[in-house]
């Protein structure tokens, strides 16, 4: 096997997919994994087939206004522009792609080109979606429980100031009528904050310790 073919072969294997761009944005090569992406995007054509197309039309996970604009940061300015975690509705709601845009300097007085790496972190994404939720729900549980901690003191000695009045001989019917209706309304509080440190215990347990977690889809940011 010759130095060229041992270099495609080991391009093919990798789970990157690899795109190079001539200056005027046309395709000059893309290994197995870019031609899978360039399928899942719409783009059902033979990999000798898409050479020598335009970016847009072959790899529309931009638009030609904006490979343009990559052009002009990446070829005429020398920058390299990377996106971690971009969304790419066009293949699902669900998912994300990183990619890598680099100049890449043309020999034999050829002009340089755009070296383009796209890997799909889609299943990354979800996990860091899930921690997030999680984190969210560990801080709402945490404030709940100082919540109801807070309700709890005032409304003990709400119930102990009313029942000890309701003892007391010198009070009126009247007021024996209000005290008592106060009693029942602190206990019907109180009930009401018992289910709730249930139902959030019972929350937190299934969430922070193996519950099921579920992946949702999220829009295109802007």
């Amino acid at each position: 096997m010759t130095t060229p073919d041992r270099l495609l072969a080991a391009l093919n294997h990798m789970r990157a997919g690899v795109l190079v761009l001539e200056a005027d944005l046309t395709v000059g090569f893309l290994n197995a994994a870019q031609h899978q992406w360039m399928k899942r995007l719409g783009v059902d054509r033979q990999p000798s087939d898409l050479v020598g197309t335009s970016a847009a039309d072959s790899y529309p996970l931009f638009s030609k206004d904006e490979w343009e604009g990559i052009a002009t940061r990446v070829v005429t300015y020398g920058e390299t522009i990377r996106w971690t975690k971009l969304p790419c509705p066009r293949v699902n709601p669900a998912s994300y792609v990183s990619v890598d845009l680099i100049r890449l300097d043309g020999d034999n007085g050829r002009r340089p080109g755009i070296l383009c790496m796209t890997e799909d972190v889609t299943h990354g994404a979800a996990v860091d979606r899930e921690l997030i939720k999680k984190e969210r729900l560990a801080l709402v549980g945490q404030t709940s429980v100082a919540l109801l901690h807070e309700i709890s003191n005032p409304l003990a000695a709400i119930l102990g100031s009313a029942e000890a009045l309701l003892f007391s001989r010198s009070l009126g019917l009247e007021a024996a009528k209000r005290i008592e209706a106060i009693k029942l309304n602190a206990l019907r509080i109180a009930e009401i904050t018992r289910k709730l440190r249930e139902l959030e215990d019972l929350q937190l347990t299934e969430y922070l310790h193996g519950g099921p977690v579920y992946v949702t889809a999220e829009p295109r940011s802007s």
